[in-house]
């Protein structure tokens, strides 16, 4: 049986991702871990004893800008060329498991070769990605005057090119969307490190379009008959995160319940500035589990 790669893009909620490691320690696992390089490299070696675990510390990620691609390339290619592996997680440092390694291998094992990547399929991602969006490093900053700005000149810039009728994107791959975060096989994985340098020329000037590359690569492909839910994106990626509530939705303790008996495998997101609690709880039931 291979074993199945955890690749988590991590810049805080410390507490969180040490309970995340410890619950992803498995023999039957490899863990790569991204730490912004914004965040002080933090050592997390001694939460780790089963598992292969490889620390990487050399991107700034910005929100909404192409680093988000380049950190999950990143991962991607250091697992892909480490050895094949049954599945590739991309999970955040902000998420749990909220099945057990059993329970988890057991489900993508059983379902293998699907690929559970969601789909958006009744949104449009057009803007997003067909016009050049300037200062895209810069979507989301602490100073809110020029934030309003930024954003001003964002809108002015795409105004003008569908005034212009311009379109940046110049492939022939119909544009889809969904979640970002995925668990898919080596042959996807594969597919989309070979269409890296074309991925990193078509999404530079894009916005948000780490919810948008892996979808059209594999949507576009004969992969997409291997998809596990067309029709539901979160089902579909096996993910439980709550929109309704939320931006996402930030669970809590009373939550726990409803959490714990999803058919899903992971959830997102959880604060440890807003309630540790709920964390504390699922490391706990998991962990007995484990024991």
């Amino acid at each position: 049986m291979k074993k199945h790669a955890y690749l988590i893009i991590a810049h805080n909620n410390w507490k969180i991702l040490e309970r995340l490691l410890i619950l992803l320690d498995d023999n039957r696992n490899d863990i790569y871990l991204h730490i912004d390089r914004k965040s002080d490299l933090i050592n997390f070696s001694n939460n780790v004893h089963n598992a292969n675990l490889s620390v990487f510390h050399e991107i700034d990620v910005r929100w909404g800008d192409v680093s988000q691609i380049q950190v999950e390339l990143l991962l991607f290619n250091a697992a892909y060329c480490k050895g094949s592996y049954s599945y590739y997680h991309l999970i955040s440092g902000s998420d749990l498991p909220i099945k057990d390694q059993d329970e988890i291998h057991a489900f993508f094992d059983g379902h293998y070769p699907a690929e559970f990547i969601g789909f958006s399929l009744g949104m449009t991602c057009d803007n997003r990605i067909n016009k050049i969006h300037i200062f895209p490093r810069y979507q989301r900053i602490k100073n809110r005057c020029a934030n309003r700005v930024l954003h001003l000149l964002r809108f002015f810039c795409i105004f003008l090119q569908n005034i212009l009728n311009y379109n940046h994107y110049e492939l022939n791959d119909k544009l889809i969307m969904g979640p970002n975060w995925v668990s898919i096989t080596d042959k996807a994985v594969g597919l989309i490190l070979s269409k890296k340098s074309i991925i990193m020329k078509q999404y530079r000037f894009s916005s948000c379009a780490d919810e948008v590359y892996k979808q059209t690569i594999i949507g576009n492909s004969l992969l997409f008959d291997y998809v596990y839910d067309k029709n539901d994106d979160y089902k579909g990626c096996m993910r439980y995160i709550d929109w309704t509530k939320g931006n996402p939705y930030i669970f809590r303790s009373a939550d726990f319940e409803q959490l714990m008996s999803s058919d899903r495998m992971f959830a997102r997101k959880f604060d440890e500035g807003i309630d540790f609690d709920i964390v504390e709880r699922i490391f706990e039931a998991l962990n007995k589990r484990k024991r």
